[in-house]
């Protein structure tokens, strides 16, 4: 630039100087005119006259220099006395990479781009843009690229380097290559690295190569760390061989003879030239040029000042080497050459396979004489592993243009960091509607396992809406910036360029896709900005994902442990922690609810539930089994005393001091916070549904792919905060008091069942006539049992609800209990019908009839004349008579009948009852029929006795007439 401004004054061009680009915006900002180019155009006026006066303190737009050697400058070079005799001009403006960011801000719109009005709008001027390579591409868009005229600066050469070194206190000049590598022959980066190096470089320089790995220049790392693929103990040697250095052999190629730097080129480019096929003549003049200086570089850059020697033996016959050095040449021309159709062609030159290199490097290198002497370098595929090139185009990577790509672009491009952890999600988002599209993506997920991160250029990430606090603040939802346009038209490209070549690209983008991509691209100017700025997107999204990893697991992890809380191994096993057998879901979640609950009080009749419960399993009130799983539940996890030692030890791993540890209170928060953002109060319905499972997808925000006791501990947390933080959300209070008010219905059916089974033990006893059979004892200690089992329930539960009042934190405790009592209600519900049933079948009314038939009999027989009259003694006939009722009431095989069990023998009591009715109602009946006659024979002998009186008054009467 400085020579540019030199020339032009030499040439009466009128030339100034712009080193600070951002305040010649905030100049005309400042400016009462409101076009830039016509403000322009009368502050070069200005200064030219400035510069014609020769006035050192007037002249602004000029070099950094000191105040004296300005006046001489302008003495020297402003030969012209009158500033209208100048009718041409240049404008230079320097060092835009230091300030772009002000003309990126002011060019937001295309009418209003600075950039453009100044080039198209300034008459008569030449301007001159100063950019480093990234920060050209940065700030410039294709329209501008094609408005411009590209000059490249050529990059320095080891001497100078070397020289350069020299002055430095420690003369480390054996680090010109490596230094050169690390700038990419840059001038400005080479001098900044140089002026850094720390003063113990040649005792640390191993140290300060992987210091370098941590540096990046506009984006671009200074060197890659591969030597971290290696074991730690050769990370040194390494780092020494990369410097140029003797070190670690495997990437090292030594040689007691090789060729100059001149000869190697010459081959290569020899070789080049035999193999391509140019067509056009007056072109292949200018591309054999830029692969002669390209080549040349390369060899330059690979050979030592000290040895300057190549060892080329290390490259023939070896298909890596050839790979890595045509890679390395090619870095260079698309570095340092303007791109264009020539620059295109030359890189097309390039494809060489090894096997034709190989050929005809043997061929011409067998009439040269090789140098003796000790040579060696970095292997060449090394060396372009470890310094990927800079200067970058991602509109080579698709044909349609990045505009048109830019507006049809609808979704994120994913891009796999399992490097970070295996569900982690990146998103690159490079506009505004992209990213609006992936928050609200992430926002329906509810996934506490599966954490995103969404990266976005700047100045879309500095107004993101509140409704992603949510996720932000849990570190579910990471939103990071990254300035660098370059890797955001890339990222369009990509995503272009992965649809243009048939592969889906809603899949995450991997290595396979980096392959599959560079195999289907044709050219390898493409196919070198894909490999490079892949790794640069590899770099920003890992490092991304690393970061975010590490707050997601340090908030979602036990103490003092680098893994996930539903990642631990105590959730890995298929059985849960206190058995061995298969467990449901529910159960497992009932028991890591007691282990969360506070401690319950056992000496109150809640904490008698678990006793209750246990009685009614071990006395067959109810069913055990998968009818009602809780046999090994409530004798695994409670003791006599409370809860048992595998409980205890469970619990003692998410508590300290009585209180959550934070990897659990947070994972607990997050679940709730989740929840509520889906829908509260239905995630509360399906956690309270007994037959809803997170495992078949029931339970929105606990739709998760974790092993089953992990599911079901993070189904307990989300239970535990929503019994005792979720308010009005969870009516526990509500629920239990149904629940005790079922359990109080069903104790009174079997007060009714036992009403029953009474009056059919009053029947079931001697007629009141005589003591007579043997008669059966229900026992009726089953519907007593549950009628006692009801009423204990009852009452612990209404006890329960009365101190999850006074005490939310035993709420968990009490869900456990509602669930489970839910489960023992809908078994009871069955039980009441079906003996309600079986008592409703049996009436006893055989029996019935058969006692009341035979106390009419017996009452017949009993202190009847007409028996004694008939039968002789009545004591007699009352004996036989009790015979009689003790064979037909002889239940003597029946004495106990356990209820319900045994309920068949009230019918078969009922049915051999039957038998006897009709025979007892016979004889009934002929007692009845002597009754009868004997009445009939009393009444006839009262009639006699009535007519002989009459006849005998009648007589009387007539003896006493005749007398």
């Amino acid at each position: 630039m400085y020579q540019i401004f030199r020339e032009a004054w030499e040439r009466n061009i009128g030339a100034v100087y712009i080193g600070d680009p951002g305040k010649l915006l905030s100049e005309f900002e400042n400016s009462a005119e409101s076009k830039i180019e016509v403000w322009l155009e009368d502050r070069i006026q200005e200064e030219i006259e400035y510069y014609v006066r020769g006035d050192p303190e007037d002249v602004t737009w000029f070099p950094n220099t000191e105040p004296e050697q300005k006046r001489d400058w302008l003495e020297t070079m402003v030969t012209i006395d009158d500033p209208t005799d100048i009718t041409k001009y240049t404008i230079l403006v320097d060092e835009v990479e230091q300030h772009y960011e002000d003309f990126l801000a002011a060019i937001e719109t295309d009418d209003n781009n600075p950039l453009r009005v100044i080039n198209d709008e300034v008459p008569n001027t030449l301007k001159v843009w100063s950019f480093g390579m990234l920060s050209a591409y940065e700030f410039l868009g294709e329209a501008d690229w094609r408005r411009l005229k590209e000059l490249r600066v050529p990059p320095l050469d080891i001497t100078e380097i070397t020289n350069r070194l020299e002055e430095h206190d420690e003369s480390p000049t054996h680090l010109a290559n490596i230094i050169w590598w690390m700038g990419r022959g840059r001038t400005g980066l080479i001098i900044k690295l140089i002026d850094e190096l720390p003063s113990d470089i040649n005792e640390n320089l191993a140290e300060w190569v992987q210091s370098m790995a941590d540096t990046e220049s506009q984006g671009t790392a200074i060197i890659n760390d591969i030597w971290a693929n290696l074991k730690s103990e050769h990370w040194e040697t390494a780092c020494q061989t990369l410097a140029f250095q003797r070190g670690y052999e495997e990437w090292l190629m030594q040689d007691t003879q090789g060729y100059s730097a001149e000869t190697m080129s010459n081959l290569v480019t020899n070789v080049i030239f035999e193999t391509a096929d140019f067509a056009d003549i007056d072109q292949d003049r200018t591309v054999k040029r830029i692969i002669r200086r390209n080549v040349e570089r390369v060899f330059d850059a690979v050979t030592r000042p000290a040895q300057p020697t190549f060892p080329y033996k290390g490259l023939m016959f070896e298909n890596e080497e050839v790979e890595g050095l045509f890679s390395l040449i090619e870095d260079q021309i698309l570095t340092f050459e303007p791109k264009g159709p020539t620059r295109r062609t030359a890189i097309e030159a390039l494809d060489v396979s090894p096997d034709e290199f190989n050929t005809e490097f043997y061929t011409l290198e067998d009439s040269k004489t090789p140098i003796e002497g000790d040579c060696l370098s970095p292997k060449l595929s090394i060396l372009d592993n470890a310094f990927q090139p800079i200067a970058l185009n991602p509109d080579l990577v698709t044909t349609e243009s990045t505009e048109s790509l830019r507006e049809s672009m609808e979704f994120a491009l994913e891009f796999d960091s399992k490097a970070a952890h295996s569900d982690m999600s990146v998103y690159f988002c490079p506009t505004e509607d992209v990213l609006n599209h992936q928050l609200r993506v992430v926002k329906n997920e509810y996934d506490i396992t599966s954490p995103n991160v969404v990266i976005a250029p700047e100045e879309l990430t500095e107004n993101i809406s509140e409704e992603y606090n949510t996720f932000r603040q849990l570190d579910l939802l990471t939103i990071a910036s990254n300035e660098s346009s370059m890797l955001w038209d890339f990222v369009i490209n990509l995503r272009g360029a992965l649809e243009e070549q048939g592969l889906n690209p809603d899949q995450a983008v991997n290595e396979a896709s980096r392959q599959q991509l560079l195999e289907a691209v044709d050219t390898r100017d493409a196919r070198n900005t894909i490999d490079t700025l892949f790794d640069q997107l590899y770099r920003v999204a890992t490092e991304e994902a690393t970061k975010a990893t590490q707050e997601y697991i340090n908030r979602y992890s036990l103490p003092n442990e680098s893994t996930l809380l539903w990642e631990n191994a105590r959730f890995q096993d298929d059985s849960p922690f206190w058995t061995s057998g298969t467990i449901r879901e529910l159960t497992r979640t009932q028991a890591y609810l007691l282990v969360l609950s506070d401690l319950p009080e056992f000496s109150r009749p809640y904490g008698n539930l678990h006793t209750t419960v246990q009685a009614a399993i071990d006395e067959d009130l109810i069913s055990g089994g998968k009818a009602f799983p809780y046999t090994e539940f409530l004798s695994e996890l409670y003791s006599e005393s409370g809860f048992s030692g595998t409980l205890t030890t469970e619990r003692n791993h998410y508590f300290d001091e009585g209180r959550l540890v934070d990897g659990v209170r947070n994972t607990q928060n997050a679940l709730f916070r989740l929840a509520m953002e889906f829908n509260i109060e239905t995630t509360t319905n399906a956690l309270n549904d007994l037959d809803a499972t997170a495992e078949s997808g029931d339970i929105t925000v606990l739709d998760i792919n974790v092993p089953e006791n992990a599911l079901a501990f993070l189904r307990a947390l989300l239970m535990s905060k929503i019994a005792t933080d979720g308010g009005e959300v969870f009516n526990l209070a509500g629920e239990l008091r149904d629940l005790g008010n079922k359990l109080e219905v069903y104790k009174s059916d079997f007060d009714a069942h036992l009403d029953t089974i009474d009056a059919h033990d009053d029947v079931l006893t001697q007629p009141s006539c005589a003591d007579v059979g043997n008669w059966p004892n229900l026992d009726s200690n089953k519907y007593l049992a549950y009628k006692q089992t009801l009423g204990n329930l009852s009452k612990g539960v209404d006890d329960l609800r009365e101190q999850c009042e006074l005490n939310r934190g035993i709420s968990p405790y009490a869900w456990v209990y509602l669930l489970m009592l839910r489960e023992f209600v809908d078994q009871i519900s069955d039980v009441v019908d079906k003996y309600e049933m079986e008592l409703n079948s049996v009436t006893l009314g055989n029996v019935k009839l058969l006692k009341a038939t035979y106390t009419d009999l017996y009452q017949a027989v009993e202190g009847s004349d007409v028996i004694v009259q008939n039968f002789g003694s009545e004591n007699k006939l009352l004996a036989q008579l009790e015979g009689v009722g003790n064979d037909i009431f002889n239940f003597d095989s029946m004495s106990n009948i356990p209820l319900p069990s045994h309920i068949d023998q009230l019918s078969t009591i009922d049915r051999s009852s039957q038998k006897y009715v009709e025979e007892v109602e016979d004889i009934r009946e002929l007692v009845e029929l002597l009754h009868s006659q004997q009445q009939a024979v009393d009444s006839a002998a009262e009639d006699l006795k009535v007519d002989l009186r009459e006849l005998l008054q009648h007589a009387v009467e007539d003896q006493e007439a005749t007398a």
